[in-house]
């Protein structure tokens, strides 16, 4: 059923405008504001109340739903909480290759990722986080939120740099991805980057041409590893 929840929401949001439409009142964003005006201790404890809050709170209202109806409203509100917690698939190439993997991360493949790991909280939580980060004007709070989103994104980072390995050129990527592995959280978008550069095989270069066809191939590169990350799913449904 998993599988099915994923499928169906990249379809919403790929091909409607509703989750851009829900988004127009966000009501994450006002919680973030609604907690800010309480004086409950310092902007980390604010932090931490807010992720806390709405995470306990959906997985409590995951709980109990997937318990009632034979698990079918369960799932309804695990697709509802996936299309609200994923950014728009339509990607543009007029943003730079830097921009597009960043995005690729934060809106996708990383909500993707915790949504498989601990189900509509994991995906909550990571969509919360990111939304403070936009929010948030207390440099204590963006660092730590900061924090967060570096150590969410590291695996994902990881994963979608051995995607690129695959759907690219694979011996120049997996000899890059292997020695710097396990580097810092810091080393993130670095790290990504670095693989989409291997993948190409083009040195950055300041003609126009040649960076609006990077950014196709980042494009091009994120699609592909998405379809990659579906199959692969659909083989662990499958056996």
């Amino acid at each position: 059923m998993t599988f099915l929840i994923v499928i169906i929401s990249l379809a919403i949001v790929y091909w409607t405008s509703l989750p851009l439409l829900i988004k127009r009142y966000d009501i994450i964003v006002e919680y973030i504001y609604f907690v800010q005006r309480f004086k409950i201790g310092s902007s980390l404890v604010k932090l931490v109340l807010t992720l806390a809050t709405i995470t306990l709170l959906t997985t409590v209202i995951y709980a109990i739903l997937i318990n009632v109806f034979h698990g079918v409203l369960g799932y309804l509100f695990a697709l509802a909480v996936l299309t609200y917690c994923l950014g728009p698939l339509q990607y543009s190439t007029q943003q730079s290759y830097e921009l597009l993997a960043s995005d690729a991360i934060t809106q996708t493949f990383a909500v993707l990722f915790w949504f498989l790991v601990l189900g509509p909280a994991g995906a909550v939580f990571y969509y919360v986080n990111s939304r403070i980060q936009q929010v948030e004007q207390d440099n204590e709070v963006l660092q730590a939120a900061d924090y967060v989103e570096n150590l969410l994104n590291w695996i994902p980072v990881r994963i979608v740099g051995f995607c690129f390995a695959l759907v690219g050129h694979f011996s120049s990527v997996i000899n890059y991805w292997l020695k710097n592995l396990f580097n810092g959280l810091n080393d993130n978008h670095h790290f990504l980057i670095q693989c989409f550069e291997l993948a190409y095989r083009v040195e950055p270069q300041v003609d126009q041409e040649v960076v609006l066809s990077k950014n196709q191939y980042m494009v091009s590169l994120i699609f592909r590893s998405l379809i990659l990350w579906l199959v692969v799913l659909a083989l662990l449904v499958i056996f």
